[in-house]
Parts: structure tokens; sequence; C-alpha cells
């Protein structure tokens, strides 16, 4: 499954348990999808969203995580 398949499909499962698809949980999930590395920091995390999205806060990443 492709990674942009991947991170639909955990939206769409997201909101079937009645939470909210929001542009920082799609980017922190393709982060975590697209990732080459096995594991990633949340410090890592947080970077490589900031880096797609430079106005969203650290601590709206962090829930996300959460």
């Amino acid at each position: 499954m492709a990674g942009t398949d991947r991170v639909e499909a955990i939206i769409t499962k997201i909101r079937d348990r009645g939470g909210r698809a929001t542009n920082t949980r799609r980017a922190t999930i393709g982060v975590l999808v697209n990732t080459g590395q096995s594991h990633l920091s949340a410090e890592d995390i947080v970077s490589q969203v900031k880096l797609q999205h430079p106005d969203v806060a650290e601590s709206t990443i962090y829930r996300n995580l959460a």
C-alpha cells in the first residue's frame, strides 16, 4: 500500500471512531508512515512536521502523538 493510501486508511479509522482529520494530524501520520527509519523520537517527528507546516505549534503535534 502506498504511503498516501496508508495515511488515508488511518485517517478513515480515526474518523470512524469520532476523531477529526486535521491537517496537523494528517501531517503527523504522514511522517510516521513515510519515514525510512524504524524509530523516530518525538522531536524528530516535530521537526519533520514543522518543515511542512511551520505555523503549527509543537504542542499540537505532541497532543497528536499522545
